[in-house]
């Protein structure tokens, strides 16, 4: 057949063809004006995901992370998802919807017929080498396929933050329960240590310690004390010079009053001296007076600086004696808590393994 024949056939039944061509477009126009108009509205998603290879350690992009996109695109077209965007948007309490399920004479319940119906109109897709994921949605009203894509990008956003926290979330409740669960345990390891000591007559390690520990500290304040009166002094313990004076001895009466008649023993005695002369019966009273005086205050001193001297060494030795004391109260305080949390926990221990068994 050669094209000469075929165009001859062609104009031969050339009104069949253009009778058929026009029924063709009528109903295409009749179809077009009678089905209703249907929107398609697209929300979009740009992923920032970054995480290491596990293998190398490299930090990947999704796009370069195996399966993360696709799975990404399931998470957005969960039925989990399609629960949610009713949830946001109340749409199982519409009167319009509740109408169009009566209609719909179906068994399912009115929100998973929803869901479903949403799923259906619902559309996702990415460019392979792609972070954007493009959320379609179908439906002959526009603006409600523009709330509902934008709804299921948002009800997306908040499943992945919720993936990200609930595991820590999980994590930090499991730590705080077992964290309450020692406590407990300490609890009543120490009710039975306090019930222990009660029993057996031990006398509160804490509040002893407490006494012996102030007692300590007052002790080393006297002997602070003691210290800075023999510094005072110019008197070193190995060095039993007891010729200087104390700052403690210059402010005691009985010497400052010996002191005070010394020099006036001394200024009569000199002045006995000049004017009087060597032979003067007044002479020999008046220096018999002043070595009185000097050898009475000479004899305070020693007295005075020996007691500082003995007041500290005694202090010394008292606060070396309570160190020791504070010391063995300390490690017998805590060598009985050890013990006795120790001696609680094991019965804990045994009971629970009684009543396992």
């Amino acid at each position: 057949m050669n094209y000469s024949r075929l165009l001859l056939i062609l104009l031969a039944r050339r009104k069949i063809i253009l009778f058929a061509l026009i029924v063709t477009v009528l109903t295409a126009l009749m179809v077009s004006l009678l089905l209703p108009k249907s929107y398609k509205s697209t929300a979009t998603l740009v992923l920032t995901y970054k995480g290491p290879d596990p293998v190398t350690g490299l930090t990947l992009t999704a796009q370069q992370t195996t399966g993360y996109m696709a799975t990404q695109l399931d998470v957005i077209k969960s039925f989990k998802t399609a629960l949610m965007v009713i949830d946001q948007l109340k749409l199982d309490q519409s009167e319009i919807v509740k109408r169009n399920y009566a209609d719909s004479k179906t068994n399912m319940e009115l929100r998973d017929w929803l869901a479903t119906f949403l799923l259906r109109n619902l559309d996702v897709d990415t460019s392979r080498d792609s972070s954007v994921i493009r959320v379609n949605f179908k439906s002959t009203d526009a603006e409600f396929a523009s709330i509902i894509a934008n709804a299921f990008a948002n009800a997306y956003q908040e499943i992945s933050i919720r993936l990200t926290v609930e595991p820590s979330q999980r994590a930090a409740a499991y730590f705080t329960d077992q964290l309450n669960v020692l406590r407990d345990r300490l609890d009543a390891a120490q009710k039975r240590l306090t019930a222990y000591q009660y029993d057996k007559g031990i006398v509160d390690a804490d509040f002893r310690l407490d006494v012996e520990t102030r007692r300590l500290n007052d002790l080393s304040s006297q002997l602070v004390i003691a210290q800075a009166e023999l510094i005072g002094t110019g008197v070193e313990r190995d060095d039993k010079n007891r010729g200087n004076e104390t700052h403690s001895i210059i402010r005691s009466t009985m010497i400052n009053n010996l002191k005070m008649s010394l020099s006036q023993a001394e200024s009569r005695f000199s002045e006995i001296s000049h004017k009087l002369g060597h032979n003067h019966p007044s002479y020999a009273g008046a220096k018999a007076e002043m070595e009185k005086l000097r050898s009475e205050l000479n004899k305070h001193i020693r007295s005075t600086t020996q007691d500082a001297i003995n007041q500290e060494a005694e202090i010394r030795t008292a606060l070396e004696e309570q160190k020791a004391k504070v010391l063995t109260l300390n490690r017998g305080r805590d060598e009985l808590r050890r013990a006795g949390i120790g001696r609680c926990l094991l019965g804990e221990g045994s009971r629970g393994l009684r009543g396992s068994g």
